[in-house]
């Protein structure tokens, strides 16, 4: 996000609190994001907290491993020409991500479903 220019207070800020072990609940009150970040963070976080497996793998295969890598990539490489090929190392992150976890991590979530 710093190599294409995004102000990352927010995030940093964020992971900060909750390294000094502030519940995510609390931490995600202090931030100034939109709602939808907000609803998107609390449900993925009320999912987890149920302690339900199958939910679990089910959240992350299908609402993650499944459509956001495909969703990311051309929203990379679009902002990757725009900034003037100024992106590769996050591109690069992001095709190994796909590449080598997201098969993997959608058959394992799949098989443990």
């Amino acid at each position: 996000m710093k190599q294409c220019g995004s102000n990352t207070n927010c995030i940093d800020s964020f992971i900060c609190e909750l390294r000094q072990g502030v519940p995510v609940r609390t931490a995600l009150a202090s931030l100034t994001i939109s709602k939808a970040a907000g609803l998107f963070v609390e449900h993925t976080f009320t999912v987890v907290d149920r302690g339900n497996l199958c939910a679990i793998a089910s959240a992350f295969t299908f609402g993650r491993e499944d459509l956001l890598p495909d969703v990311f990539q051309r929203i990379v490489d679009k902002l990757d020409v725009e900034a003037g090929g100024q992106l590769a190392d996050f591109k690069y992150h992001l095709e190994r991500h796909i590449g080598l976890e997201g098969d993997e991590a959608r058959t394992i979530a799949l098989r443990v479903g």
